[in-house]
């Protein structure tokens, strides 16, 4: 048994070596589907397993609710009486923390600012629920020292020894960055929480923090997140109320790598279709180049199946050979390129290889190479060796004939067309699979056209936010109406809106639903971005909600919904008719918008919270805040430019595709050069006896090359406009179902025409140069040499 699988190596080796191009073009191949295949296993497991690691290192709890401090004071009886009675609820403990409310967040260099609510800890805090595990600590002792979320390093680019200072209230506290945490509810981008020792944290908050931004965190062991919902019924009148649970953050930290998954799925099973016809081609090609010899096996006694487990070898020792190398560089290269991805999750990423998924994704890929090796040289079984020593085999390959005398163009364009037609299977297989190279690519240069390049178009309409200049809150005892009043007598100022939200408080929907709250002033004075359909109310008793809350509503247009606010003692319950649906994911993509009359029918507290300017123009943006300033003065507690607080929440994004474009195009490229080999090579094997006669009749050599590349070149164009169709119908849909479950239902992006013409002339350009290389040989071939290989 031995020796006769040592003589099938023997063959299989001289095969590979024979043909050493399109092998290493194989095992290229092979490498580049194991590491798609190895990272798209990575990013999952991974995930999973830091997620795991994190939640039972910290003792996470499974979620937490945030109160004010004097209200939990005031209902500490009957929260501590219901956490005991639900037998949900295993465990569960309660911390102080503050709030800082309308808070600016500046790092030192002065290019970071974020604003917002930031939640700040007792490092030194005495709870056993979501404790503190710190991945990086400073070797430098600070006075001022503050322990930060890993997601700061690896998403904003904080450093250790950074200084971090928090403007609020007209004061300024600065501190170092001592050490990056890590936390599954408290170090992610939608809940971030700083830690300051003992010390600091009370000096804050005595001298830093308003009494109502005193909280308390109640951190619960609840399986089910039921506990949540029973607490909301004692939240009444509650100031504010942040809540967040591990499947919250989970989506949050993950949300963004199922894309890039999906894509590199995308590309694997193309990968796929390539290798399977690689095999398939190749072998074929092998077989009419290697007719005669495998008559001369077979008279000196090999059987049919020792030939077929001779290429079943050889395509099993270039897959492995291909495996193993992509699953090394993945190993070895996934932290650089995967980077910018792994960094939203907030977690310091290890590349842990799952043995397990490794070794059953080369069981079953060599196992599956080998049948389909087995099935496309099962016809070598048919070939009879007289017959192949005379070199007759069209009966067993059905191989067709070229008439190169009768037409009556021009000699170079008849032979072209003839050999195109003569691929008439292959070709459609692999138009279809340039379309879908060429689909891909022009997704990924659509989101670059409207994503990186014009912020606004993309991004607007992804978020669903308006494209507001500026932002500004005003102290509670300033006069609104006064102050718009004045904003609006600045030059450059478009237009003023009042609004609460978005994203504002939490409103019960229809007794099942809770969604974030948006008012505006007047909604004729925005531009209706996130607008899906219909129109936004303007009555008292109209409403707009959310694609993704009309899916679980299972509402739309013209119908009734109830809504009240649960965080009031004595609420009242509102009946609205939806008059529109809206999308986007800048709140979550849970949404309702109502008027300002309609709020009040159901809270007679409510009041602006925020106002939104427009300007003429985006480069007076600056100008205009510095004017506001002066006419408003001490009544500002925040003012920023709004483009900027936009463009930096969406930055990772826009990194992230422009690091996709140019993976996504450099596997486009690839494939298709691999295509267009293959096919050069699979011509020129089974034509050289045609080209011999050529150069016989007086054909040059460069003529040939270029009436066998002049065959090829129709399928890339032909694919490259297939996938050019595609792109047009199906690019917004791609990008649809992708943002589905961010709140995207519809996107309406203008197609890159100018670069995706530019990609298709760059690979016909590699095409051209890839076909000329592997025809060459061509000039090594004469009319003598030829017919004695036929004969």
């Amino acid at each position: 048994m031995v020796i006769i699988y040592e003589k099938n190596w023997i063959l299989a080796r001289s095969m590979i070596l024979k043909n050493i191009y399109s092998s290493i073009v194989y095992v290229i191949l092979s490498m580049i589907l194991a590491f798609l295949c190895n990272s798209i296993f990575s990013l999952e497991d991974n995930f999973n397993t830091l997620f795991s690691a994190a939640f039972k290192d910290t003792n996470s709890a499974d979620c937490a609710e945030v109160i004010p401090a004097d209200y939990y004071n005031i209902k500490e009886y009957d929260i501590r009486k219901m956490l005991n009675e639900d037998t949900d609820v295993s465990n569960y403990q309660v911390e102080d923390a503050l709030l800082l409310l309308n808070t600016q967040l500046i790092h030192e260099n002065q290019e970071t600012q974020l604003s917002g609510a930031w939640m700040i800890r007792n490092f030194n805090r005495d709870t056993n629920l979501s404790t503190t595990k710190i991945l990086e600590e400073s070797q430098e002792k600070y006075e001022d020292p503050i322990y930060i979320p890993f997601i700061c390093k690896s998403f904003f680019g904080f450093k250790l020894g950074d200084r971090l200072a928090f403007k609020h209230n007209n004061k300024t506290a600065t501190y170092h960055i001592a050490g990056f945490t890590e936390s599954i509810l408290f170090g992610n981008r939608g809940t971030i929480a700083f830690e300051l020792p003992d010390k600091a944290f009370k000096a804050m908050n005595e001298d830093f923090v308003e009494k109502n931004e005193n909280s308390k965190i109640i951190l619960i062991k609840s399986q089910n997140l039921s506990i949540h919902k029973k607490l909301l019924s004692l939240f009444k009148d509650v100031p504010y109320l942040n809540y967040v649970d591990r499947i919250s953050a989970a989506f949050t930290m993950n949300a963004s790598m199922k894309v890039y998954k999906y894509i590199m799925i995308f590309f694997a099973v193309i990968n796929i279709i390539v290798v399977a016809l690689i095999i398939k081609y190749k072998t074929q090609s092998s077989i009419i180049n290697g007719y005669k010899n495998i008559g001369i096996l077979k008279a000196i006694g090999y059987r049919s199946d020792e030939i077929s487990i001779t290429y079943v070898i050889q395509y099993i020792f270039l897959s492995s050979l291909g495996y193993i190398t992509g699953i090394i560089l993945s190993a070895k290269l996934y932290n650089s390129i995967f980077k910018s991805i792994t960094a939203e999750t907030g977690f310091q990423w290890k590349n842990n290889i799952n043995l397990i998924r490794i070794i059953c994704f080369f069981i079953i890929s060599i196992c599956t190479i080998a049948i389909l090796t087995f099935l496309s040289v099962i016809k070598t079984g048919k070939v009879s060796p007289v017959k192949a020593l005379h070199g007759i085999l069209d009966n067993v390959l059905h191989i067709s004939k070229i008439s190169s005398t009768k037409g009556v163009l021009y000699p170079n364009f008849i032979i072209a067309w003839k050999l195109f037609c003569k691929r008439k299977k292959q070709n459609t297989v692999l138009i279809i699979i340039i379309s879908l190279s060429v689909l891909a690519a022009s997704f990924c240069l659509t989101l670059y056209s409207n994503i990186v390049e014009n912020k606004k178009l993309g991004l607007k309409q992804i978020s669903g936010m308006e494209n507001f200049s500026i932002i500004l809150q005003l102290t509670d005892a300033a006069d609104i109406e006064q102050s718009v009043k004045k904003i609006k007598d600045i030059n450059d100022v478009k237009q003023v809106v009042k609004a609460i939200g978005p994203g504002g408080s939490v409103l019960f929907c229809d007794d099942k639903i809770n969604a974030r709250t948006t008012v505006y002033d007047d909604y004729e004075k925005i531009e209706k971005v996130g607008l899906y359909k219909g129109r936004y109310p303007i009555h008292e008793n109209e409403v707009v909600i959310s694609a993704a809350l009309s899916d679980m509503l299972k509402k739309s247009e013209g119908d009734f919904i109830t809504i009240k606010n649960e965080l009031q003692e004595n609420c009242n319950i509102g009946e609205y008719i939806i008059t529109g649906i809206t999308q986007g994911s800048y709140t979550g993509g849970i949404d309702i918008a109502l008027t300002f009359d309609g709020i009040r029918q159901i809270d007679k507290n409510a009041g602006w919270q925020t106002v939104y300017i427009y300007t003429s123009e985006e480069k007076n943006i600056d100008k205009v805040i510095e004017d506001i300033k002066q006419v408003c003065d001490k009544d500002i507690t925040y003012i920023d430019n709004f483009q900027n607080i936009f463009n930096k929440q969406f930055e990772s994004v826009t990194e992230n595709i422009s690091n996709l474009i140019i993976l996504v195009l450099l596997l486009s490229i690839c494939i298709i050069s691999v295509i267009i080999f293959l096919v050069a090579q699979t011509t020129l094997l089974s034509n050289t006896y045609m080209f011999g006669i050529l150069k016989a009749i007086g054909f040059k050599t460069i003529q040939i090359i270029y009436q066998a590349m002049a065959s090829m070149l129709p399928i890339v164009i032909f694919g490259s406009l297939g996938g050019y169709i595609l792109s047009k119908f199906f690019t917004d849909i791609i990008i649809t179902l992708m943002l589905n479950k961010m709140g995207v239902y519809k996107v309406n992006f203008l197609s890159p025409d100018v670069y995706i013409s530019g990609f298709v002339c760059l690979l016909c350009i590699v095409s051209s140069i890839v076909s000329v290389l592997t025809l060459w040989k061509l000039k090594n071939e004469t009319p003598i040499s030829v017919i004695k290989r036929k004969e």
